[in-house]
């Protein structure tokens, strides 16, 4: 890439040829034909990828150059490709009407004879390095683009990983920047995407043929392990046969330290072979991998038994999955139920808050990853789905998506209430609930705010200020007379929800604000930028309290506890940050996620808080230790842009860029119930006897 191209008459030969010597005295990397060489297909082809690698575009302005045909063709490769354009005038044209129009909206740096020329230079050399980041993404990603559409558009020259999150997150952040993306960026970008899903549906088949394995290892390890502790407890109450329950209890623990040996070697071999497939579909367009079935049954005990049942669409499908026939038989009569329904005794038996931690994690854990598990899914956007959130009272789910809809949804039948609500001329982006639930605002990428009236279904007034394109973020105060709005200016709003007035505005922030948040108590009010801060404000006098730096990307999530102790922040660097509300102090770095956090929300007790990410995948975090509580929350066929807590807690909503609404039961009580419903039956009294020695037996799975 070049710093810059400079188009112009070969009459400003001698002009161009000082400019051009103190540019290179700065460093600086130019491309310009010094050459008078007549035009050829040939030739004009180099002056276009010129154009294409250089950064910026300056455009000599004077009367030559403005009826010239090559500086005409020059300027207008420019304009097609977006480019950076910094028109300098050397001499005065009369005629404006016959320069180009695109001109016109830029500033003019003047380099004419009676100009101060340093001062005009540096003026130069400041505009070229304005956003410069910005724009040297622009250039490569545009010959990116331009290499892959030259070639049929081969999925060959996609990008893939890193590159791709990147320029997702660069195309997000471009809204309120120049040069602006061209449409060959944002096609390229979505096309990259797609190809990097339908690659993540392939690898799909060898991620859960190795969960199902997981499924069968951790069962096999849970109950050797039971078995163990069993013994132990029966070798300190048979004094008599202390020696042979010993050398039992050696024996069952060798037992169990060898299953889990295997079950770590079997994971850690699954994932080289993940990897290697990955690899391998990068380097080419390679033929759909069989299940690694043959190496994970070498890796098995002999009794385990993997049902592999694909789809057309080469996904693993989850009615073809009966986990009484895929986990093994331990013997002895054991059945893989049986370890579902041990963690719920482990949880009940629990004495203490770590020993009720510590089977909560196995519990959830056995439950996320059985392909059984019970989920809810609401299809009716056409399109991804951007945001779902529910009313006060938990009755109904309201989602906005990028059909330009809003969807109230029943969460009891789960059926649509009504028709949707039509009135956005573009994508729904946040949808919110006002504190008394009659009202739902919804904002758009059309740069509007709307709050409609639930039993009406219809709307009773719209914001718009007309300073912001893109409406991001939505947040009520408490009391429900205030609504913060954010976007893609760096200014926060706050709206009189009774006038439809501005009332007071947040500043501070940089480029996009995609996140803003209300505190509970309503006397503050944080929001997040596309250069990875975090601002808080005091409410009323929109005093900045404090900053909160440690992301290293656009901050797209916020969120306040309920509690109001914490403040939960996600973003472009993969990291959900949990803060101090009051201090500012950093508290927490979630781990586990490889890709961008799109959004998170808390539990209503404050104590867990779910994170959906750009992986297709939900996890939940303790929010006390920062810990990951048991595994993840897949089935989605994309990015998960929204979740949100019932207010009861007992349901998780999400939503999905694959257009759809997934509904978790979520909390102890229901995960609880979901291992009795998944095992079938509870612990017989047997089984009691052989994993809880010396208690008395109880009903873990008692009907309801």
């Amino acid at each position: 890439m070049t710093d810059l191209f400079i188009s112009y008459s070969r009459r400003d030969l001698e002009f161009v040829q000082r400019l051009y010597n103190e540019l290179k005295s700065r460093d600086r990397d130019i491309w310009i034909d010094l050459e008078d060489i007549p035009p050829t297909a040939a030739w004009l082809a180099e002056i276009y990828a010129g154009i294409e690698n250089a950064n910026a575009f300056v455009f000599v302005i004077s009367p030559d150059s403005a009826v010239s045909e090559v500086c005409r063709l020059e300027i207008e490769y420019a304009v097609k490709h977006s480019k950076k354009l910094v028109p300098i005038l050397h001499r005065e044209v009369e005629e404006r009407a016959r320069l180009h129009s695109s001109l016109a909206s830029h500033n003019w740096l003047f380099f004419r004879e009676n100009d101060d020329f340093e001062r005009a230079f540096r003026l130069l050399n400041e505009a070229l390095d304005t956003d410069l980041d910005h724009v040297r993404a622009h250039t490569r990603l545009l010959v990116r683009a331009l290499e892959w559409d030259n070639r049929q558009r081969d999925n060959s020259f996609i990008l893939r990983g890193t590159d791709l999150v990147e320029a997702e997150t660069w195309l997000a952040a471009s809204m309120d920047k120049t040069p602006e993306p061209t449409q060959l960026h944002t096609q390229y970008i979505f096309a990259s995407r797609q190809a990097e899903t339908a690659r993540q549906r392939v690898l799909l088949i060898a991620v859960t043929s190795a969960l199902i394995i997981a499924v069968a290892l951790a069962v096999i390890a849970f109950i050797q392990w039971r078995e163990a502790d069993a013994a132990r407890q029966q070798a300190s109450s048979a004094q008599g046969t202390a020696v042979a329950a010993l050398i039992s209890v050696n024996d069952t623990r060798a037992t169990a330290q060898a299953q889990e040996d295997t079950f770590r070697a079997t994971i850690r071999a699954l994932g080289q072979e993940a990897r290697a497939e990955v690899a391998a579909l990068d380097a080419e367009d390679a033929p759909v991998p069989a299940p690694p079935t043959t190496q994970i049954a070498q890796a098995l005990p002999t009794q385990t038994a993997v049902i592999y049942s694909p789809d057309e669409d080469n996904d693993i499908t989850p009615g073809g999955l009966d986990m009484s026939t895929s986990l093994p038989d331990t013997g002895g009569g054991i059945d893989p139920g049986a370890a579902l329904l041990v963690s719920v005794a482990d949880y009940q038996l629990a004495d203490t808050d770590a020993e009720h931690i510590q089977a909560q994690n196995a519990l959830v854990g056995l439950v996320q990853i059985n392909p059984n598990a019970a989920r809810r899914m609401l299809t009716g956007h056409n399109g991804p789905v951007q945001s779902v959130a529910y009313n006060p009272a938990g009755s109904l789910l309201a989602s906005g998506g990028d059909d330009n809809t809003v969807i109230v949804w029943d969460s009891i039948s789960w059926a649509r209430v009504g028709l949707p609500f039509y009135g956005h001329n573009a994508s729904v982006t946040d949808v919110a609930w006002s504190p008394d639930g009659t009202i739902i605002a919804s904002s758009s990428r059309d740069g509007t705010v709307i709050l409609w009236d639930v039993a009406a279904g219809s709307a009773v007034r719209q914001l718009s200020d007309r300073s912001t394109n893109w409406v991001l973020s939505l947040a009520y105060s408490p009391e429900g007379t205030t609504l913060l709005s954010s976007g893609s200016d760096p200014v926060v709003k706050a709206w009189d929800t009774r006038t439809g007035q501005i009332t007071r505005t947040y500043e501070g922030l940089s480029g996009t604000t995609y996140a803003v948040a209300y505190s509970p108590d309503g006397r503050r009010v944080a929001a997040g930028d596309s250069y990875g801060l975090v601002i808080v404000w005091d409410a009323a006098s929109g005093a900045e309290i404090s900053r909160l730096a440690a992301h290293q990307g656009a901050v797209f999530t916020l969120a306040y506890s309920p509690d109001g102790r914490t403040l939960a922040s996600g973003g472009a660097d993969s990291l959900a940050l949990l803060w101090d509300a009051t201090s500012g102090e950093l508290l927490h770095t979630l781990t586990g996620a490889a890709n961008v956090i799109l959004s998170v929300a808390y539990s209503p007790d404050s104590a867990i808080l779910a994170v959906g990410t750009a992986e297709n995948v939900v996890r939940l975090y303790d929010v006390a230790s920062g810990q990951l509580i048991g595994d993840a929350y897949r089935g989605y066929g994309d990015w998960v842009y929204s979740v949100a807590y019932h207010p009861a807690g007992q349901y998780l909503a999400s939503g999905s860029s694959d257009g759809s609404i997934v509904v978790w039961p979520v909390g102890i009580e229901q995960w609880l119930r979901e291992a009795c419903t998944l095992a079938g039956r509870t612990l017989t009294s047997e089984e009691w006897a052989q994993f809880f020695p010396g208690q008395p037996y109880q009903d873990v799975c008692p009907p309801r």
